[in-house]
């Protein structure tokens, strides 16, 4: 509101002039002429310029070894090793060539600086992309050699490029995982958009605010790739749709007297998509982060505060409760279970009966207990450092896992005495050196703040890396 005065007879009140800008003639026009400023052009750098044809080249080799079948030799490609040559064997590895080095180069010529162990995700990248080219993934399997291709893959680029919150792996790190999948998918506008402003000259402008534009993107991304794989595997079912497919994609892209196998062409047609996918999830994703930082993993903390309504002696009760039935089961079957110990196989039991039976129970009952912990960390009334109470009874409820997961790994350890390694046996070995690593440190965390997460987190990537190579 404007302050007045009175005029020399009290009569008349004289308006002062306002003393804030708000009410001023041409205020509003000047803050819409503001609001409608153009932003500046998305290519701050000569790098981004050439990250637009690089992305797409990343993304026709991401295509061709995802459609290539197994006797496919491109001419036109270079061969390796003669006749036959290696081509497909290489081509994981060539394509992690080609996106690293892509993403390293870029990087460097932008000077950003990525976080310190963005080299142990890539030696777990390239480790895991050696597997596959050379059909090493006997332990892991090619469904988890596949998810484990593609994790590292997103985890090292948004290491390299210092989208990590905090600048390494933590506590927010499926947030971040997920963050950066959700600008891979906003690439497919992104990309676009900046090749428009590359050819065209323009200026980005603002963008209207819209709450359908991320489920858009997912939805269209999903169909693509859902598309993409319906088609391959149509077109390996019935060889006269593949036939009749072919013709159709060459008289869209008038080839007609050209003899073009179905691989190249779906490759030709998807790296677009994927080609933009690479793009959001490094170039624009680092954009959107000069935009809106990361928060801090304080704020993540502070997030959680409201939920600590439970108070201390309910919890303690509860882990009480779950310790006795502990007791209660070391008790009733202390001779059953140290028979793996011991050497001495209760009546009626074979090797093989006796390491099977309960293995995978006892460890679903140990990341139980995570899973309780974390809760009674997170709902707790007063904090776990400096609540005697509670950190004895974590320290309990740890105790008792720890003699689980022993139980656990000595019915495994007779088993592979007796029986030798499989790939099976090996992939069980692994998943109980993590649950150790974890253990190890949550009963640390108990005494004294320390990060669960990221040391699972690194020791798990890397022996599964290792692991593939068998």
């Amino acid at each position: 509101m404007c302050d007045h005065l009175q005029d020399a007879e009290n009569r008349t009140p004289l308006f002062a002039v306002p003393k804030n800008g708000e009410n001023l003639p041409g205020a509003a026009a000047a803050a819409g002429a503001e609001a409608a400023k153009p932003l500046p052009s998305p290519f701050s750098h000569a790098a981004d310029k050439w990250a637009l044809p690089a992305a797409l080249w990343a993304g026709y080799l991401y295509c061709l070894a995802l459609f290539a079948p197994n006797d496919f030799r491109w001419p036109y490609h270079i061969r390796i090793g003669g006749e036959n040559g290696l081509w497909l064997y290489c081509m994981p590895l060539i394509l992690c060539t080609v996106f690293c080095t892509g993403v390293t180069v870029w990087c460097r010529l932008r000077r950003i600086r990525g976080a310190a162990e963005s080299p142990l995700w890539l030696g777990c990248l390239l480790t895991v992309a050696a597997a596959m080219g050379f059909d090493r993934l006997n332990a892991a399997g090619w469904a988890l050699g596949w998810l484990a291709f593609h994790g590292f893959a997103v985890v090292w680029a948004l290491a390299r490029t210092g989208q990590l919150t905090g600048g390494r792996t933590g506590p927010a790190f499926v947030p971040d995982v997920l963050r950066g999948i959700g600008r891979g998918f906003a690439g497919l506008a992104a990309w676009p958009r900046d090749v428009w402003a590359f050819f065209a000259g323009l200026p980005r402008r603002p963008r209207r605010k819209s709450g359908h534009t991320v489920p858009a993107l997912l939805c269209i991304g999903a169909a693509l790739v859902l598309l993409m794989l319906a088609a391959k595997q149509l077109a390996g079912a019935d060889d006269l749709f593949a036939d009749r497919l072919q013709q159709l994609v060459e008289a869209l892209i008038f080839w007609k007297d050209l003899s073009v196998e179905p691989a190249v062409v779906f490759s030709l047609i998807f790296m677009f998509p994927v080609g933009a996918f690479f793009y959001g999830m490094t170039v624009a994703g680092h954009r959107a982060l000069d935009e809106h930082p990361r928060p801090a993993v304080s704020v993540y903390a502070e997030a959680l505060a409201p939920a600590r309504q439970v108070p201390v002696g309910l919890l303690c009760g509860v882990l009480a409760a779950f310790a006795v039935l502990y007791f209660a089961f070391f008790g009733i079957q202390s001779g059953y279970f140290l028979g793996a110990f011991t050497g001495k196989l209760p009546e009626g039991f074979t090797v093989a009966n006796y390491a099977r039976q309960g293995f995978f129970e006892l460890c679903r009952v140990v990341l139980l207990n995570f899973i309780l912990l974390a809760a009674a960390e997170i709902f707790a009334l007063k904090p776990l450092h400096g609540c005697r109470p509670l950190q004895g009874a974590s320290a309990v409820i740890l105790v008792q896992s720890i003699l689980l997961w022993g139980t656990a790994a000595s019915k495994l350890g007779l088993y592979i005495s007796v029986f030798g390694f499989t790939a099976k046996r090996l992939l069980a070995a692994w998943a109980l050196l993590v649950l150790a690593v974890a253990l190890c440190r949550w009963l640390r965390r108990v005494w004294a703040r320390c990060s669960v997460l990221r040391p699972c987190l690194l020791a798990g990537a890397v022996s599964f890396a290792l692991l593939c190579l068998y």
